[in-house]
């Protein structure tokens, strides 16, 4: 099985949190993938290219995706 690179799943994520098709407890549970995503790869992730993958998910994804990462790094830092 091929592992998709940390940019790629997240932007697999948000786009699972994005969908108008998906139920809300399952994007919940995206948001809290995400989330731990972030926390046990936070430094590792590439900005320029999940910045490109989230443009992939739609117009003005990229700077979304980016946003979430900093909400997510901001929740890690307060518990």
């Amino acid at each position: 099985h091929r592992v998709p690179d940390l940019e790629m799943a997240l932007a697999l994520k948000f786009a699972a949190i994005d969908s108008p098709n998906r139920r809300a407890n399952k994007k919940r549970q995206d948001k809290v993938d995400f989330v731990s995503i972030v926390a046990a790869h936070g430094g590792e992730i590439a900005e320029d290219k999940l910045f490109s993958f989230g443009e992939m998910v739609k117009s003005g994804g990229g700077k979304e995706i980016l946003e979430l990462v900093k909400e997510a790094r901001g929740e890690l830092d307060s518990q």
